[in-house]
């Protein structure tokens, strides 16, 4: 990608973890993909972002 950025926003809903997960060395949280798994993930891995995510509440898909 050289000297580019991309931005990749994608609305979610945070969900509690099924399981403890006390040998995890960093920060976790679970979410689902809307408005679902079939139409969310193809957007993200085409834009390869999976690897450096970041999460907010308080912003939206429409703010980007």
């Amino acid at each position: 990608m050289g000297g580019r950025l991309r931005l990749i926003v994608q609305d979610i809903e945070c969900v509690t973890p099924i399981m403890d997960m006390p040998n995890l060395p960093v920060a976790r949280v679970m979410w689902k993909i809307l408005p679902n798994l079939r139409e969310g993930i193809p957007p993200m891995d085409h834009g390869s972002g999976a690897h450096h995510t970041v999460l907010t509440y308080d912003a939206s898909a429409e703010m980007a």
